[in-house]
């Protein structure tokens, strides 16, 4: 999706904030800006007669997301369930309200402490530098080939998954993440989200016919969890491993992708960034400016009201990460990449009880990607046209043709790795 505005006025009948295409050839920003502006709470009818509303504004956004209560996630928490029922309601942590939730969350948590994920660092370091390999002569390569599979590896880490099985996984997530897009479901839409979640279930079917009583990693946490007296289900271990793969699907590959594009847009960012190494703010401002998880949706349990409008019980609520990290009232210059900007502020990570586990993965694998990309590349341009995917989940970019010139320390050390989508 594009991170900035035509700067045209937008009419809202002719967008539909469920077609997959606004997100890789239009410019939603316009539209959300359009919304907070005029239609805080704004009613997006479907050909079918459904539909669900639309809430654009931070403060909103955040209302929705802590209010578990008045908001539930367990009706399901994206469009693409928009009016099915959700096979993981009661069983996921992504569609489990609290105090289910809460306690799943508790035991698998361990492994996302921040202690638990930097000790992973030496080896995510190294899969940051394998991204820049493809480049170390001087040739175009496609950054998002090689981002794709980085998430997917760190969280493969995680939950000591075998690198011989990192391929397959990434291929499995991304249809079931994106299978709106037809390349990504290659031509096969209309069977591709249900052949993903097969495939994944089925992997992580047979990791669980193993013996993990005594692994200490993600996959040991989820086996060896507990509901109260008793230990979750074959569904819920399944569901909640799925969950976590998919998680590492939106985040810190995306936003690497975007910094890029943020950085060949504003040369004066890259060079006072480059200058003064304020590499945490950096990351925290590309979250924001990325906004991976575009949106999550919620169902009403009781009539409510915002803003005067009145939202019936059952209602399909959707927020809007993306908009709600460029509401003006609260950034200022807010399409402005800014790597000095207060980062504590920004919603790319959700709030309240479903704020994303892996958030500190997420941030210490953007931070090594940074850093690397500071201590490995010199200059960079865009080489060639950048593909966004179709997806109104994701906000992502399929491919991005990138010429780097490494530094003069590098180039050795990158010609001496595998790219990473060589697994």
């Amino acid at each position: 999706m594009r991170m900035t505005t035509a700067g045209k006025s937008v009419d809202l009948s002719a967008i539909d904030f469920f077609e997959p295409s606004l997100y890789a050839t239009g410019y939603p920003h316009d539209a959300w800006r359009t919304l907070r502006a005029d239609h805080p709470v704004y009613w997006q009818k479907r050909p079918d007669g459904t539909g669900f509303w639309v809430l654009t504004r931070y403060r909103d956004v955040c209302r929705v997301l802590r209010n578990f209560r008045d908001f539930s996630s367990e009706s399901g928490n994206l469009l693409t369930t928009l009016g099915k029922k959700d096979l993981g309601s009661g069983k996921m942590l992504a569609v489990t309200d609290p105090p289910h939730h809460t306690a799943i969350k508790r035991q698998i948590n361990t492994c996302f402490t921040r202690s638990a994920v930097e000790a992973l660092e030496p080896q995510i370091r190294l899969l940051a530098r394998r991204v820049f390999a493809p480049g170390c002569d001087g040739d175009v390569f496609d950054l998002a080939a090689q981002t794709a599979f980085y998430p997917i590896a760190i969280t493969a880490l995680l939950m000591g998954i075998d690198p011989s099985d990192w391929g397959r996984l990434k291929r499995f997530a991304y249809v079931a993440i994106a299978d709106q897009d037809p390349e990504v479901a290659s031509g096969g839409q209309d069977r591709a989200l249900e052949w993903s979640h097969s495939e994944i279930f089925a992997y992580f079917g047979g990791q669980f016919t193993k013996d993990l009583t005594q692994r200490r990693d993600l996959m040991g946490a989820i086996a060896n969890a507990r509901i109260g007296d008793r230990p979750l289900s074959r569904e819920e271990k399944l569901f909640n491993a799925y969950s976590v793969l998919l998680g590492a699907t939106v985040t810190s590959s995306h936003a690497a992708n975007a910094s890029f594009l943020a950085l060949a847009d504003n040369r004066k960012a890259e060079t006072l960034w480059r200058r003064e190494r304020c590499t945490d703010t950096f990351v925290e401002e590309v979250f924001r400016w990325s906004s991976p998880a575009n949106h999550f949706m919620r169902h009403a349990t009781r009539d409510i009201k915002i803003h005067d409008t009145l939202i019936r019980a059952g209602d399909p609520v959707t927020v809007w990460l993306g908009s709600a990290n460029r509401d003006e009232a609260v950034f200022e210059d807010p399409y402005t990449f800014d790597v000095r900007r207060d980062p504590r502020l920004h919603v790319a990570f959700g709030v309240g009880a479903h704020r994303c586990i892996g958030a500190p993965l997420a941030r210490l694998a953007m931070r090594i990607f940074a850093e690397e990309t500071l201590r490995l590349v010199e200059s960079f341009e865009i080489a060639g046209p950048v593909d966004h995917l179709a997806s109104h989940f994701i906000s992502g970019i399929k491919h991005l043709p990138v010429k780097i010139v490494p530094t003069r320390d590098a180039r050795r050390e990158l010609a001496s790795l595998d790219p990473l989508d060589n697994v």
